[in-house]
């Protein structure tokens, strides 16, 4: 009988467009320190979260956002609480306009969800092309950093 390692996974969303590279830096921040425990990768576009849901028993999903709360203020959502609550007629017109509730009810649907499935969404401001994340996303990044690293350090 084989048995398969089931793993936890980070997801990092993200672009090199202004704040959106804040997945990605959390990412690498996360990366020297848990790279052993946590599998870290990074994505560019939400479909993406299909290729690596096998083997996962816990997932978190890292990225910026648009809200109306200040920059750099993490918010933390678990699937398990509000994924019923996502209108399951959620609908795109292509690959690229899946976000990720789309996929995650999706990867439901499909029955490939993870038993644990964490969204950080990180509150930013720029995301034009060719910008540079904002100072004020930069300065609020360690503490970003280390909240979800209480995830795995406070178990």
């Amino acid at each position: 009988m084989t048995s398969v390692l089931k793993i936890t996974r980070l997801l990092a969303l993200g672009s090199h467009h202004g704040d959106d590279f804040a997945g990605w830096a959390v990412a690498d921040a996360l990366r020297d320190e848990y790279g052993k425990l946590i599998d870290l990768r990074r994505v560019s576009v939400p479909i993406d979260i299909m290729n690596w849901l096998d083997d996962v028993c816990e997932l978190h999903i890292v990225d910026a956002c648009h809200g109306n709360g200040s920059t750099g203020c993490l918010n933390r959502w678990d699937w398990a609480e509000f994924g019923d609550a996502v209108d399951s007629s959620l609908h795109t017109s292509g690959s690229h306009d899946f976000g990720v509730l789309s996929v995650l009810k999706l990867a439901e649907r499909l029955g490939r969800i993870p038993d644990k499935v964490v969204i950080w969404g990180i509150q930013a401001k720029v995301f034009g092309p060719f910008e540079s994340v904002s100072a004020d996303l930069t300065e609020q990044l360690p503490g970003i950093v280390a909240e979800i690293a209480r995830e795995w350090t406070d178990a």
